[in-house]
C-alpha cells in the first residue's frame, strides 16, 4: 500500500514538472511571461452581478456613442431605487426633484448632480464635457431646431407645441397626459395646443421641460448627461428667463457645459459675416439687429410683433372673405401651408392689385384632403404685403424697411455704411419669392446715398442653427461655456456673466 502511494506521489510530482515545463516552453514561443498563462486556481472566481442601469437615457448611450469623438470610460454605479407609486406632483418643488419624481414610476432616476467633494476637486465631467459633438437648440415660437454641431443641418424640426387631450377625451391606452411636436400634430383632432413659446419668450416652463425632453430622449435619441448644450434666445431675452433656462439645463438634465446667445448673432454669423444686420422673421417676432464685431447694439434694436403667425392669420381671413369657412385647428395648418408654396412679395404692389382682376394667370387652387379645392388669387401677393404695412392688420408700426432703416440711423455714422451692405435675411418668413428684391428697392429709395445689399441664404429657415452649429464647433469655444462646475459655485446668475 505505501508502495502504491509513493508511486502515485511521483507520478504527480512528475506530472506537474512536465506541466510546468511546458507552460514556460509556450510562454518562450508566444514571447510572454510564465505567468501569464499559468493554470487558474481551483477556487473559483465568483461571478459579480451586472450592474443596473444608470439613467433612464442607458438603452439611449448605445446609439449614442456611435456620436462620440472620441471614447469616454465613464464609471458611475448608481443606487438602487425600489419601485413607488407615482407621487403627487409638487409644483412648489426645485425642477430636479419634480423632474425625478415624475419618472421614479417607470424607470430608474437620472444620475444625480456630483457631490460638492467632487466639484471641489475638479473631477466631474472634465473628458465628458467637450469629448462628445455639442447639441445645438434653435429655440423658436413655431419650431424647434435641434441637431449635432457636426452635422450640416438640423438633425430634426418639430413643431414647439404642447397637446393636451380635451375634457372627457381619453387617447391611448396608456391614456397619456400630453403630446409633444408631430405626435400632437397627428392627433390634433382630439388634442388642445398649447405653445409654451410667445413672441419668441418662454410663457409655460413646464411645457418648456416637456418640448426639451422630448428633443433629448425621442428626436435626437442621446443622453443629455453626455453632450454640451448652445440654446438660443431672442435679443433682450429677460433675465429671469435666462437663468430659469440654465437651471433646467444643469439641475433636470444635469448637462456638463452650455451656452446661451442671440439668434441673431448666430443668423449673422452662418453667412461668414461678424459686423452687419440682420433681420430675423420667424412665427412668432421679427427682430431687426445691428450686430458689431459678435456684439448686438441693443441700443438700437428693432421689434415687430408681426411675423409667419399673423401671417397665417391675415390670409385665412382673406380666404374666408371669398366664402370659404376655416376655423378648426387642421384649416389652420393647411393655410399655412397655403402660404407657404403659393404667397410672393409683388414688385409693385398697386400696380399688380389694379391688374390682378383681369390676369387669369394669378389664379391657383389648393387640394384639400377630401379632394376639394380653394381658389385664390390676389390673396397670393396681399398676403405678404403686410410685412411692408402692417396697418392692415391693426399695428401702427412702419413696414420692415422702414424698421430696418431706423435701426441702423440709430447706429454711429462711420458704421451704417457697412450696415446697409450686410442685411442679412434669416427665419421662415423671409422666404416669400421676391422679398430679397422688394427690400433692396424700398431701402434704396429710402437711402438712395448708400449701396443696399440683402444677404439671402437659399435655406434661411436654418441661418440660426447653421450659425450655432458653426460656433459651437470652434475649438476656442470651450472656453466661453459655463461648466457643470461653475454653475453650481455661481448659481443661476452665472449666465448672465458669461452670456451677455
Amino acid at each position: 500500500m505505501q508502495t502504491t502511494c509513493v508511486k502515485i506521489d511521483v507520478f504527480m510530482l512528475r506530472t506537474r514538472r512536465f506541466v510546468r515545463s511546458s507552460t514556460q516552453k509556450v510562454a518562450t514561443l508566444l514571447g510572454l511571461r510564465s505567468s501569464d498563462i499559468e493554470p487558474a486556481s481551483r477556487e473559483p472566481t465568483p461571478i459579480t452581478p451586472l450592474p443596473q442601469p444608470n439613467s433612464r437615457f442607458q438603452n439611449l448611450r448605445e446609439e449614442d456613442n456611435a456620436r462620440k469623438v472620441q471614447k469616454i470610460d465613464m464609471d458611475r454605479t448608481p443606487p438602487q431605487v425600489e419601485k413607488s407609486p407615482r407621487p403627487k406632483e409638487d409644483r412648489t418643488a426645485s425642477p430636479r426633484s419634480r423632474y425625478h419624481s415624475e419618472i421614479k414610476a417607470t424607470s430608474p432616476p437620472v444620475s444625480v448632480a456630483p457631490s460638492k467633494e467632487i466639484r471641489a476637486a475638479g473631477q466631474y465631467s472634465q473628458e465628458v464635457e467637450y469629448s462628445n459633438s455639442p447639441i445645438v437648440i434653435d429655440c423658436g415660437s413655431g419650431y424647434m431646431k435641434a441637431g449635432f454641431a457636426n452635422e450640416d443641418k438640423p438633425t430634426t424640426v418639430f413643431p414647439t407645441i404642447v397637446g393636451r387631450p380635451r375634457k372627457g377625451i381619453v387617447v391611448g391606452a396608456a391614456g397619456r397626459s400630453s403630446y409633444v411636436g408631430e405626435g400632437a400634430q397627428s392627433m390634433r383632432g382630439v388634442l388642445s395646443f398649447k405653445y409654451p413659446i410667445d413672441r419668441g419668450v418662454v410663457t409655460d416652463w413646464d411645457d418648456m421641460e416637456k418640448i426639451w425632453q422630448h428633443c433629448f430622449a425621442n428626436e435626437l435619441c442621446v443622453d443629455p448627461q453626455l453632450h454640451p448644450v448652445l440654446l438660443t434666445e431672442i435679443p433682450n431675452n429677460p433675465t429671469a428667463n435666462r437663468e430659469r433656462m440654465t437651471q433646467i439645463m444643469f439641475e433636470l438634465f444635469n448637462v456638463p457645459a452650455m451656452y446661451v446667445t442671440v439668434q441673431a448673432i448666430l443668423s449673422l454669423l452662418s453667412t461668414g459675416n461678424l459686423t452687419g444686420l440682420a433681420v430675423d422673421s420667424g412665427e412668432g417676432i421679427t427682430n431687426i439687429v445691428p450686430i458689431y464685431e459678435g456684439y448686438p447694439l441693443t441700443y438700437a434694436i428693432s421689434k415687430l410683433n408681426l411675423a409667419g403667425k399673423d401671417l397665417n392669420e391675415y390670409l385665412m381671413r382673406l380666404i374666408n372673405q371669398r366664402g370659404y369657412s376655416l376655423s378648426t385647428t387642421t384649416e389652420k395648418e393647411l393655410v399655412r401651408d397655403m402660404k407657404e408654396t403659393m404667397c410672393y412679395v409683388s414688385q409693385d404692389f398697386e400696380n399688380e392689385l389694379s391688374t390682378a382682376e383681369t390676369r387669369l394667370s394669378l389664379e391657383s387652387q389648393f387640394k384639400l384632403p377630401d379632394g376639394n379645392f380653394i381658389h385664390i388669387a390676389n390673396e397670393r401677393f396681399i398676403c405678404p404685403e403686410a410685412l411692408f404695412d402692417p396697418t392692415v392688420l391693426g399695428h401702427k408700426t412702419g413696414g420692415i424697411h422702414i424698421n430696418i432703416n431706423k435701426s441702423i440711423l440709430k447706429c454711429d455714422r462711420d458704421l451704417q455704411r457697412n450696415l446697409y451692405k450686410k442685411i442679412v435675411l434669416a427665419g421662415g418668413s423671409t422666404l416669400f419669392p421676391g422679398l430679397e428684391a422688394r427690400l433692396k428697392t424700398e431701402l434704396s429709395r429710402l437711402v438712395p446715398d448708400y449701396t443696399v445689399q440683402i444677404l439671402a441664404e437659399p435655406d434661411r429657415q436654418y441661418s440660426v442653427w447653421k450659425g450655432g452649429a458653426a460656433l459651437a464647433s470652434l475649438s476656442t469655444f470651450e472656453n466661453m461655456y459655463i461648466t457643470n462646475q461653475e454653475y453650481y459655485e455661481v448659481g443661476p446668475n452665472i449666465v448672465n456673466i458669461k452670456c451677455f
